[in-house]
């Protein structure tokens, strides 16, 4: 018998056992590749959630690298199912020193965060970043809450970023898309509380 054909024989069987095992490890080779191509990770996202306990894994584990980190979170920006799981860990980068990092958390939450990741998000707004000022602003537009509105008000106050009129601009424009969404939102939900009688 050849090599070949027992090679793919073995690889038969691997794949009739454990599917999603040896598409793990090819994913987990994937991403750990310096020149991972952007198609490769589209393809990765096109999996979806099957490969979602391995992404658990190198975003919670302190020591992944920076570049799976950052190929992880386009992925997740990418995927087509309901990534929200991953809301809470993503919420703990932003904490991130690297630039990259935090930008693309900040800017997945607007994607799949929820009015739970708000307080992170609102500490990125005192960032000394503009970029990182603008995302979190544009981020709890999306998906903040009340406390988010409470959170726009004390940044336009203070002192931050005092002499960027375009930025200050920007804030206060997400600013009122987030009040305009929450009004919006309490006036669809008394249409739908029956008046008592």
């Amino acid at each position: 018998m050849s090599i070949l054909l027992i090679y793919s024989i073995v690889m038969s069987v691997m794949m009739v056992q454990e599917p999603e095992t040896l598409c793990s490890i090819s994913a987990r080779k994937a991403l750990a590749s310096p020149q991972i191509s952007d198609t490769t990770l589209r393809q990765l996202a096109e999996i979806g959630d099957k490969l979602f306990p391995l992404y658990h894994e190198l975003l919670t584990t302190d020591d992944t690298p920076k570049g799976q980190i950052s190929r992880v979170l386009y992925i997740l920006s990418l995927v087509k199912v309901n990534a929200t799981e991953f809301a809470e860990v993503i919420a703990k980068r932003i904490t991130n020193e690297d630039y990259g990092i935090k930008t693309s958390s900040i800017e997945l939450l607007s994607k799949i965060g929820t009015p739970s990741q708000v307080p992170a998000v609102c500490i990125a707004m005192c960032d000394a970043r503009n970029d990182v000022v603008l995302q979190s602003a544009k981020t709890l537009s999306t998906i903040g809450n009340r406390d988010a509105l409470l959170a726009f008000e004390v940044w336009l106050k203070s002192s931050y970023h005092s002499k960027d009129g375009d930025l200050r601009i920007h804030v206060v424009k997400c600013q009122r898309e987030l009040k305009a969404r929450l009004d919006k939102e309490a006036a669809d939900q008394k249409k739908a509380v029956p008046p008592k009688k």
